[in-house]
């Protein structure tokens, strides 16, 4: 909760200059939160009553109205729908605006021009940023007749750049994971020598948490400095074939503390073991927190075996169908118990990513901007 403790305003118009009487005025903002392992989403209030005066008149305006917004790795907006009426001496206006501004990351391919380089192009990582709003006038005064009722603004974005690798997998071309595999290289969210990169490999679970909790940007914490300043005893072991000697170890206890990681029988991750379709699918829904989208405990899918899918993982993957994160294949089918293999990985990681980048802030845009209620 937010409440203004100090508040100073002049409005210069041609009729006079206003001075913001801060004893008669309010401006207050509630917000909840809710912070998921990829996304933090949020979702206010907010009331002001502003009175303004001038040698021999006094105009109040009162607003009110909802905002909402979130933060991700990947994109960022905030949205308001405010309903606000102006009350003069002799006059009074009532309108609705709905301000947004956001920003997001897209990725961008730049082929080189020049022949006698040593790289045939790169990735460019582009923040682009912007902002604007709608308006709808309801009632206007007759002075603000030549006005339009709808309207709007628009402020040109802003970018800035950041330069990334093309990683060389020309073994690749034309596999139908090419691209993702690229990008998942190009932004680090998979790491090693492309050359040993195996795509048809099946993916184990540890791989996939590690390769997740990078794509969404997870705070790791450094257990190699820890080490030297901290017990054995004091450093958690949640998963008994999870040690601190492995590399994915920071990896899966990220996501174990976010909400994301879960074991099988006996308490153990099975950090080895291949992935199933389903078991993927259920966390690239978690890590964006929409599991509330499929609130019924066993939701029927449009897939066609979607007999074979289980129970606890029913209401997840209904939920990223619903988004459009997810589909079946050409026949239908979405295969839960399948393993994945590395390729099949990157291209859902990667679809996450660009769900992130720009469907989650359109949703956020258009379906509030764009209409008044």
């Amino acid at each position: 909760d937010y409440e203004m403790r100090s508040w100073k305003e002049t409005i210069k118009t041609l009729d006079g200059e206003y001075e913001l009487d801060p004893k008669q005025s309010y401006f207050g903002v509630s917000i909840l939160e809710d912070h998921t392992a990829g996304v933090t989403y949020y979702k206010g209030n907010l009331s002001k009553r502003a009175v303004y005066t001038s040698e021999n008149s006094k105009t109040i305006e009162e607003s009110s109205g909802d905002l909402y917004g979130y933060q991700s790795a990947w994109s960022t907006t905030e949205t308001h729908r405010i309903n606000s009426t102006v009350i003069g001496d002799d006059w009074q206006l009532q309108y609705q605006v709905r301000p947004s501004v956001g920003v997001n990351k897209t990725l961008q391919y730049s082929k080189n021009e020049p022949t006698a380089i040593s790289f045939f192009g790169n990735y460019r990582e582009v923040m682009q940023n912007k902002s604007g709003l709608q308006y709808d006038i309801f009632v206007k005064p007759q002075k603000f007749f030549e006005i339009d009722d709808t309207g709007g603004v628009t402020i040109n974005t802003y970018n800035t750049f950041e330069q990334l690798i093309a990683p060389d997998l020309e073994f690749l071309r034309g596999h139908f994971a090419e691209d993702d595999i690229k990008k998942l290289f190009s932004m680090q969210i998979l790491e090693g020598n492309t050359k040993y990169f195996q795509p048809n490999q099946a993916i184990t679970r540890g791989e996939f948490v590690t390769a997740l909790t990078k794509a969404i940007k997870l705070p790791i914490e450094d257990v190699s400095v820890n080490k030297r300043n901290k017990k054995a005893s004091e450093i958690a072991i949640v998963f008994p074939d999870v040690t601190k000697e492995r590399e994915d170890y920071p990896y899966i206890m990220s996501a174990f503390k976010s909400g994301l990681a879960w074991g099988r029988t006996n308490g153990y991750f099975y950090t080895d073991y291949p992935i199933e379709r389903e078991e993927a699918l259920v966390l690239l829904l978690r890590t964006i927190g929409l599991e509330n989208l499929g609130l019924d405990p066993t939701p029927m899918t449009s897939f066609v075996d979607d007999q074979d899918i289980s129970d606890w993982a029913k209401r997840e993957l209904y939920a990223a169908q619903r988004i459009g994160l997810i589909s079946g294949d050409s026949n239908g089918l979405i295969r839960p118990r399948d393993n994945i293999t590395k390729a099949e990985a990157a291209a859902l990681i990667n679809r996450l990513v660009s769900y992130m980048r720009e469907e989650m802030q359109t949703d956020y845009t258009e379906n509030i901007v764009n209409y008044s209620n």
